[in-house]
Formats: C-alpha cells, sequence, structure tokens
C-alpha cells in the first residue's frame, strides 16, 4: 500500500492516459484498488476487491470491453 506522507492513498494515472482529459487514477492497498476520476479526485472514489480487479485487467487484455 502506498500512502503519501500525509497518510491519504497515493493515486497514479493510467500509463494510457496522455494528453487525455478524462483519465482514471487508481491506488493499491492490501485487498482493495481504489479508483477515481482525475478530473475531480475530490469525489467519491469506486473500490474494487484485487480479486475484481485482476478480473476486470484480464477482460480488458481480452477485448471483452472492445466497442463496436
Amino acid at each position: 500500500m502506498k500512502k503519501n506522507n500525509t497518510g491519504e492513498l497515493e493515486f497514479r494515472k493510467s500509463s494510457y492516459c496522455q494528453g487525455c482529459f478524462a483519465c482514471v487514477e487508481t491506488a493499491f492497498e492490501e485487498e482493495k484498488v481504489h479508483i477515481r476520476n482525475s478530473q475531480d479526485p475530490s469525489q467519491k472514489t469506486i473500490t474494487f476487491s484485487r480479486g475484481e480487479w485482476s478480473s476486470f485487467v484480464k477482460g480488458v487484455k481480452a477485448g471483452e470491453f472492445n466497442l463496436p
């Protein structure tokens, strides 16, 4: 788990977000993954278990979410 020196989770932007305006940021804890909108980090985060996140990432890599 990464936290900054104020004890808050340390979020990072997706490596695919280069020059985009709407990007996601992730922060990893022991058994949780937190997701937030980089444009409005003060809003609530969405939280997934590590297993849920792993399944999502596998689905993305397999093309399950490609738009027509």
